[in-house]
């Protein structure tokens, strides 16, 4: 039998996950919408949706490594270097953003998922 706060914990990040979604879902018709408005008869504008996400990285180092950072308003500078380094892989292998570098003619490699340096 799961306990309350459990039940509490479930319940939030249902909430949490809920938001999120609705609020990407939200943006991405707004970027089309504003996207219409402001393309005219010299070209239309392409849009693109970038997110990343935490859930994307898959080194189980590195996922060790996040989760235990507490949650505060302050961090140290190894782990906002780390932060820094993986999101920049991340934003490298997402497809969405290889494509805006495609289409504006730039070559930029894959970056691999390994762990960043201590």
């Amino acid at each position: 039998m799961p306990s309350i706060t459990d039940v509490l914990n479930t319940v939030t990040d249902i909430q949490l996950h809920r938001y999120n979604l609705e609020t990407n879902s939200l943006l991405k018709k707004e970027l089309k919408e504003w996207t219409r408005s402001v393309s005219g008869p010299d070209g239309a504008i392409t849009p693109y949706f970038i997110e990343l996400s935490v859930e994307d990285v898959k080194n189980p180092e590195v996922l060790h490594f996040f989760n235990k950072i507490p949650t505060s308003f302050s961090l140290e500078k190894e782990q906002v270097d780390r932060i820094i380094d993986t999101s920049r892989r991340l934003l490298r292998n997402d497809p969405e953003y290889q494509k805006l570098l495609q289409n504006l003619g730039v070559n930029q490699p894959v970056a691999n998922d390994r762990p960043s340096p201590k």
